[in-house]
């Protein structure tokens, strides 16, 4: 166990140096330093003055003792108050900074198959909430063992040559109660390791009733009544599991307490030091003050040091969950490549299958290829693995079988970002944030304006910005600000993802569903722009508003590929796409002829 708890800590440690280094050395020194100077002035003071009037010296040199004492004192307390409130909260936000930024890489490289199991994503989730809360009470921990060890050192010292049978007793007092502190507080990690799920839940749901996205959906809909039931289970569940642990904390605590405070022992020392000094004679009362309050200070240090002990153990579980969630996610099977993607050529599919974490297979056998300047469709219903194709080219995830070119070489020896850098991507939920117009498209706080209107105007909308008091630097919303923002309808806000897409010149663009928002006029205009951008395209829908002028279309069924042609090939074979096309023939013109 003490060899799990250092590891954990000397983790914890590390993570400290690293982020906050000057800080975690000094403070430590400070912390020694002012512990053995509390320890000496409580011992001492009592001393100096009895010792005093027993030998009948001038008092001046007791005078001057105390006058020092106090200066030294001064001084300390201005550190206290620098170390905690002006240097300690800097370092302590820094630290956040630098853990949140390792946590946030984390969930921008981990797999995303990872988060299709509920118990990473909640880990995860728990990190963000906790982690940092947990690394700096593992530090204020070793501060204080700093602290308790430093006193205890100089008390024990004391003591020892004074009167050694003190020692006995004091330490008796506290062993036990060290086992039952240890044990209260492992009972309270399974307590918390059992809330997780509920207390997930619980947020979930306060963000469903909180966030304003969902609020047309509670008043149309009426889902707040089945959440607000949800709630209240979870809650109920939450308050079992508290009531369950709580009882056997409570018995815990009791043994531990009457162990631990063992005032019987206690009393029977205070009258054991007063028969030494007014029967036996062998204490001067100078000793009797030392003694007392060295005994009493030490057995509060010793007290404290127990429970230290206890929560050391405590904070070790929260620390090590911390380090295997910051140690084992794989950031994908990526390796730093010793070359760059120099331009776009071609990307094939070789046999690729896949399945989600729990699910059946949801692609067998895909093999296809697009080349450099060729616009292709992946069309076919809702579940048939479209939308899955989009992901694995990413990278987002991996192929249970079968691999993915892109020039030749697999995806997965590409550097990440460079990867993404040559590939842009409409998703069908692209999200739009809560910021300007311009950095929505670019994604930066810095961008190139021509660049950003060239993107607006090829997609349509670079009269609609023209025509907002703030042109590009309009914001999207004020959720995040206290400048007045403009909402954007579904459509509009898919010509910005796309707008977005093609502000990064990226070699290749991959469009989802990505004129399921707009009306058939809308659709067929923001179609003719596809028809005539000069960039390779990946459009994947289960609409055919956009195969008529597509280089080849590939038709999904049940995860295989079941047809593959073009539009005029295909509807000549009468087959599945046949039918699809003419399901749709009365909502939508024929693009072919146009």
């Amino acid at each position: 166990m003490i060899k799990k708890i250092s590891r954990n800590y000397f983790y914890a440690f590390k993570i400290m140096m690293q982020s906050v280094p000057a800080f975690t050395i000094t403070n430590l020194v400070f912390c020694v330093l002012r512990s053995a100077l509390d320890s000496f002035t409580m011992v001492y003071t009592f001393r100096v003055i009895i010792s005093a009037f027993e030998q009948k010296r001038p008092y001046s040199s007791a005078i001057a003792f105390l006058i020092t004492l106090f200066l030294v004192n001064l001084l300390a307390n201005f550190g206290d108050a620098f170390f905690a409130k002006k240097y300690r909260p800097v370092q302590m936000k820094r630290l956040q900074s630098s853990v949140e930024g390792e946590l946030f890489a984390i969930c921008r490289t981990a797999e995303l198959k990872k988060f299709d199991v509920p118990e990473f994503y909640q880990d995860v989730n728990w990190a963000l909430m906790h982690g940092v809360e947990y690394i700096e009470k593992t530090y204020e921990n070793c501060e204080n063992f700093c602290r308790a060890l430093a006193s205890m050192c100089s008390l024990f010292l004391i003591i020892f040559f004074i009167d050694y049978f003190a020692l006995f007793l004091v330490l008796l007092t506290v062993v036990i109660s060290v086992c039952m502190l240890i044990k209260v507080n492992a009972v309270s990690y399974d307590q918390d390791m059992k809330l997780i799920r509920s207390e997930h839940r619980i947020e979930y749901i306060d963000k469903l009733f909180f966030e304003k996205k969902f609020h047309n959906e509670i008043r149309v809909y009426g889902f707040g009544k089945f959440f607000r039931n949800q709630f209240t289970s979870e809650s109920q569940k939450a308050l079992e599991v508290v009531e369950h642990y709580g009882k056997r904390k409570c018995v815990l605590e009791f043994v531990r307490s009457f162990f631990f405070d063992s005032f019987p022992i206690y009393i029977l020392y205070t009258a054991y030091l007063i028969w030494q000094v007014c029967v036996s004679h062998v204490f001067s009362l100078a000793d009797f003050a030392s003694l007392f309050t060295s005994i009493d200070v030490l057995k509060n240090n010793l007290i404290w040091f127990s429970a230290l002990i206890s929560e050391s153990e405590k904070n070790s579980l929260y620390i090590e969950k911390l380090k295997n969630i910051m140690l084992a996610p794989e950031k994908g099977d990526r390796q730093e490549a010793a070359w760059n993607i120099l331009g776009f050529e071609k990307v094939a599919f070789h046999k690729v299958a896949f399945s989600y974490t729990g699910s059946d297979p949801v692609l067998e056998e895909v093999s296809f290829s697009i080349s450099k300047g060729e616009k292709i469709a992946i069309v076919g219903g809702n579940g048939e693995g479209k939308t899955t194709i989009l992901k694995l080219l990413l990278g987002l995830y991996k192929p249970d079988q079968g691999k993915i070119f892109c020039n030749g070489r697999e995806i997965s020896s590409f550097l990440c970002d460079n990867h993404f850098f040559n590939v842009s991507c409409v998703f069908q939920d692209s999200h739009l944030l809560p910021v300007s117009i311009a950095e929505n498209i670019s994604l930066s706080s810095t961008y190139d304006e021509r660049k950003v209107l060239d993107a607006l105007s090829q997609c349509g909308l670079k009269s609609y910005v023209d025509s907002l008091e703030n042109g590009i630097h309009t914001m999207i919303t004020d959720e995040y600000t206290e400048e007045n923002g403009v909402g954007v309808s579904g459509g509009q806000a898919q010509k910005i993802a796309l707008a977005r897409a093609l502000y990064q010149e990226a070699d290749l663009i991959i469009l989802d569903e990505p004129s399921s928002a707009m009306d058939p006029m809308s659709e067929y205009e923001f179609n003719l722009l596809l028809r005539n951008l000069p960039k390779t395209l990946i459009i994947i829908s289960h609409r055919l508003s956009a195969t008529g002028f597509v280089d080849k279309i590939l038709l999904l069924q049940s995860g295989k590929i079941l047809e593959e042609g073009n539009h005029a090939e295909l509807m000549a074979a009468k087959g599945k796409y046949y039918d699809m096309y003419h399901a749709q023939a009365l909502r939508y013109k024929d693009l072919s002829e146009t």
